[in-house]
């Protein structure tokens, strides 16, 4: 037996199902002239249920530009302890890019790239980068 929730919930989809149906049994005439018996505007009608369906469509796109932005700031703000001789730069590098192949991490491409043609003051940069993507959880692989 159902629950009175659950009762409630399939009345109103029910209900809803059948409010849906008889509008599409009507013709677009008869709905403008029902709009305009209630002085309301069909324009107006229009641009909020376009705008509803286009910030349902976004709400991913939305969520992943937030998710998006936690993860710069968070990388923005870490702290790494970066040796200051670029020789011992480029060994640390090369160690974790070892590092990451040995742990199957597929995101990783610049396993055969040759830093030691790598201007000194790009350094720091590829050694945050690689600081947080070795510090990167599982889950957002």
């Amino acid at each position: 037996m159902l629950s009175e929730d659950k009762k409630y919930e399939e009345e109103f989809a029910n209900l809803m199902n059948g409010l849906a149906e008889s509008v599409f049994d009507i013709s677009d005439e008869e709905i403008e002239e029902e709009i305009g018996e209630d002085g309301d505007d069909t324009e107006d009608i229009r641009q909020v249920l376009l705008n509803a369906v286009k910030s349902c469509r976004q709400k991913k796109l939305s969520q992943a530009r937030e998710s998006y932005k936690r993860s710069l700031h968070s990388y923005q703000t870490a702290s790494f302890e970066i040796p200051q001789n670029p020789d011992d730069k480029r060994k640390l590098i090369q160690s974790m890019i070892g590092s990451l192949i040995a742990q199957n991490q597929s995101s990783l491409t610049l396993q055969f790239r040759d830093y030691q043609d790598m201007p000194d003051e790009d350094l720091d940069g590829v050694l945050k980068q690689l600081f947080a993507l070795n510090s990167k959880p599982e889950s957002e692989e």
